[in-house]
């Protein structure tokens, strides 16, 4: 009996030792995939920045050309590259905390 009794002790300190494997299994896989959202959020909020930028300077080039420095058209073609531009991220906001609002990188600034 005393073999019996033995054996149920390793049975129970290797469901112990797998059970502590599968949770830090997990644990990784939340941390590495919470990173992999992270990183994704923040690469489209610089692309969207930097394609921004680009055509904010050749949209102010242009204006620039054709003698609109200062006028009102430009303004008002600035004014309308803003508010797009404040669309598009909103957008980009909106889509990430809807799809995972724990793990959104715009939260974890």
């Amino acid at each position: 009996m005393a073999g019996n009794y033995a054996d149920l002790g390793l049975a129970y300190s290797q469901k112990v030792r797998s059970a502590a494997t599968q949770r830090d299994a997990s644990l990784a896989s939340s941390a590495y995939s919470r990173f992999l959202s992270q990183q994704r959020g923040r690469r489209q909020q610089a692309d969207l920045a930097r394609s921004s930028n680009a055509q904010l300077g050749k949209l102010a080039a242009s204006y620039g050309a054709r003698g609109l420095r200062n006028s009102g058209v430009r303004q008002r073609g600035v004014s309308d590259f803003a508010r797009v531009f404040n669309s598009r991220h909103r957008t980009l906001l909106i889509g990430c905390v809807m799809s995972n609002s724990s793990r959104c990188w715009v939260m974890r600034r």
